[in-house]
């Protein structure tokens, strides 16, 4: 993908992904903690995600932001066709995809923790959450992008491990500001 504005959109999305469920759930008192029954995760809230339903969502705007957002990649994409695309998928992932390394090392890293973030949210743990990122990364190397180049190895392996990585300390940062109401009531002062 190349654009100029791929780091900040996916400054945005990470922030977007990032807010906290319990933002929206009145009354909670700003935490979120999922509760298991029958492998199901269940919110506060009553409302169920399954890890399949909640990788089709993120799938999803996947598809959206290719679409809508990047549209250089959309347009590569709608003037593809199957035979390029299998062709692509069917070789190796070559380990450098041209990007420029911000694109690489910090714009995908960036989608990857949002990734992870949108995974924890939902109350899967850290594990289903990075293999939620590594799922996701794969299905956008080889179905997104797959019709307009080959997959890339370097973002096959930043984009969920970094990502987790990042994805990991930010939801342990929000716990603990969430948790201590003085110290993150004190701190919003400041500014």
């Amino acid at each position: 993908m190349k654009t100029k504005y791929f780091p900040i959109i996916s400054i945005v999305l990470a922030f977007y992904f990032i807010t906290p469920d319990s933002a929206l759930v009145a009354g909670d008192g700003g935490s979120y903690t999922p509760y298991k029954i029958d492998d199901v995760n269940v919110a506060k809230n009553g409302q169920r995600f399954g890890y399949l339903q909640t990788s089709a969502i993120s799938y999803s705007f996947q598809w959206t932001f290719v679409l809508t957002v990047n549209r250089n990649l959309g347009r590569d994409i709608l003037n593809s066709n199957f035979k390029k695309w299998m062709k692509n998928i069917s070789q190796m992932p070559e380990m450098w995809d041209g990007d420029h390394w911000v694109t690489n090392f910090i714009g995908h890293p960036l989608l990857g923790a949002s990734v992870f973030a949108f995974y924890r949210n939902r109350g899967f743990s850290n594990q289903a959450s990075m293999a939620g990122a590594f799922l996701q990364s794969t299905l956008f190397e080889y179905t997104v992008e797959g019709w307009k180049q080959p997959p890339s190895g370097i973002d096959l392996i930043v984009t969920p491990v970094l990502g987790s990585l990042i994805g990991s300390q930010v939801g342990m940062n929000s716990f603990l500001l969430s948790s201590s109401y003085a110290l993150t009531k004190y701190i919003f002062r400041l500014f």
